[in-house]
């Protein structure tokens, strides 16, 4: 929840995309769901700025009706870059392109430094999943029976029908005869907790985030490295997340129309809580 003034607001999409660019820039884009009466007048002042990235200001504002008197207001902040100093623009110049020992497409003298990266773009895409109720973290001390008969009771299960009465290990309990102990789950299962609260209200899922990292780079030589696909690393620059880790999904490269430089486009996955499982996905 973020607020505006006195008006609050759930952030749906989240995406922040840093170029070098200097015709387009950074931009931000926020889009968030707000009752339809309250959409205009949430909408901030225009060239205003926001925290999540600086030297950017409010530029546009989208406000779409919806459903039930719901509306979605889309906000995009941009500001071109800062013209930067260039380094080497010109071919030939400064010993940029040309130059002798330059070391560029491989052809430099030996010991000359690796191939200049043309330009190097990143963006960054965060949204919200669906996830399981019983998932959420504040329900890790949910355990054992309990456990068992919240989900019994999440698919469905009445308080008066019969399930198997299990110990705290969620093993269910025999009678004399070997068969499972019955008993009516509203006997069993503590009706004063916040989770049977929000189940028995109808919230089975919570809005988790999910978010995935991009970097793409122009360069005179393939530095695309599949060998890290499908193993945790940080990508550069990335945002941190407390207690999640980047697990790199994808790498591409392809040749421009030039015939001499390289795109190159890497693209990371964000985790949930807990960070992905190094035994499954560790370098």
């Amino acid at each position: 929840m973020v607020w505006f003034g006195h008006t609050g607001y759930t952030i749906t999409a989240l995406t922040i995309e840093l170029s070098r660019d200097r015709e387009t820039g950074d931009t931000v884009e926020l889009t968030y769901e707000i009752p339809e009466g309250d959409a205009l007048r949430s909408v901030p002042e225009m060239d205003s700025g926001i925290d999540v990235l600086s030297s950017v200001a409010l530029s546009k504002a989208v406000i779409t009706p919806g459903v039930a008197g719901v509306a979605s207001v889309k906000l995009t902040y941009t500001k071109p870059k800062v013209e930067e100093e260039e380094e080497d623009s010109e071919g030939g110049e400064n010993g940029s392109e040309e130059g002798e020992g330059s070391g560029e497409d491989g052809e430099g003298e030996e010991g000359s430094s690796p191939a200049r990266t043309v330009s190097f773009t990143t963006s960054f895409d965060v949204t919200v999943v669906d996830q399981p109720i019983l998932t959420h973290p504040k329900m890790a001390s949910i355990s054992g029976g309990q456990l068992e008969y919240l989900k019994a009771f999440m698919d469905g299960a009445r308080l008066w029908e019969l399930v198997p009465e299990v110990d705290n290990a969620g093993k269910p309990k025999l009678d004399s005869d070997g068969l499972p102990v019955m008993k009516q789950l509203g006997k069993l299962l503590n009706t004063g907790s916040k989770a049977f609260d929000l189940i028995n209200k109808g919230v089975t899922a919570y809005k988790d985030i999910m978010a995935t990292y991009t970097v793409r780079q122009t360069s005179r030589t393939d530095k695309s490295d599949i060998s890290s696909v499908g193993t945790i690393n940080d990508p550069p620059k990335a945002p941190k997340f407390p207690n999640r880790s980047w697990l790199q999904v994808s790498s591409n490269c392809s040749m421009n129309d030039d015939g001499k430089t390289y795109t190159i486009e890497n693209t990371w996955l964000l985790s949930g809580l807990g960070g992905w499982d190094k035994d499954l996905y560790g370098a």
